[in-house]
């Protein structure tokens, strides 16, 4: 990544493509009401798939009638325990549930949507978790979730997901505290022809570890535009706005 001169106009005519962070106001084809028994889920699917996983291979495809019902649906953990009558707080680990913060949401040029990560609630929540999950809807209705190694991709929110071609560069995110580096930008790479994740090796000035800030590919320039947002300084243990601009070339990531 390099640092650059000027503050990027996003309303500059360069067909640049806008990123979006989902918040938890989702509500995938109007559909938050929909029950359990719809999707024929019983107690028995929720011991079983509750739990948060993380995948064995690059990726690992993960789908059940559970999954389907709360990716359509977006219920929150709370109201997932709820229904299946067990307390929150109840269990030493947190649910799987898709109601989340910080999820980039991007769509390629077929009309197929990707989620990518995102977290539920914030500490002090038991089910609180940052993901590191993507979900494919398609264009055609079909649901599919992939899981990752936590070495391969690990958990990311509020992120940006900038789509080039058949790839989707994720860049930035907030993290759990004890992850959080100085001088770092996280940046990794989805293959949309296998849904692989791949880090992605950068060299030049970054804006360290970035979150909520925007991003736009720069066709003419053949970059991804970083700017605003906010970036932790964990020497400091605080947080400072970005003012700065970056380009991330995506073909040698300087």
């Amino acid at each position: 990544m390099i640092k650059t001169d000027s503050i990027y106009n996003p309303d500059s005519n360069n067909q640049n493509t806008k990123n979006n962070i989902k918040t938890n106001d989702f509500n995938y084809g109007n559909n938050e009401d929909l029950l359990s028994e719809e999707f024929q889920v019983t107690k028995e699917d929720f011991n079983k798939w509750k739990a948060i996983r993380f995948g064995t291979e690059n990726p690992e495809v993960l789908i059940s009638n559970y999954h389907e019902w709360l990716i359509t649906s977006r219920k929150p953990a709370y109201a997932i325990r709820d229904i299946f009558d067990e307390k929150t707080g109840s269990t030493p680990a947190p649910i799987w549930c898709f109601d989340r913060f910080g999820q980039s949401e991007t769509i390629d040029a077929l009309g197929n949507t990707y989620y990518i990560g995102g977290e539920y609630e914030d500490h002090y929540d038991p089910d609180f978790c940052i993901y590191n999950d993507i979900v494919k809807t398609g264009a055609d209705g079909s649901i599919s979730l992939y899981l990752y190694p936590e070495e391969i991709f690990p958990p990311t929110d509020f992120h940006t997901a900038t789509r080039v071609g058949s790839e989707i560069f994720i860049v930035g995110t907030l993290g759990y505290c004890q992850t959080r580096k100085s001088g770092i930008t996280n940046v990794y790479k989805l293959s949309l022809n296998d849904m692989s994740v791949s880090k992605v090796e950068t060299t030049g000035e970054n804006p360290g570890w970035i979150y909520e800030h925007s991003a736009e590919f720069d066709t003419e320039n053949n970059e991804i535009v970083v700017y605003g947002g906010k970036i932790y300084q964990p020497e400091k243990n605080n947080f400072i706005n970005n003012f700065d601009t970056y380009g991330l070339n995506v073909e040698n990531g300087n």
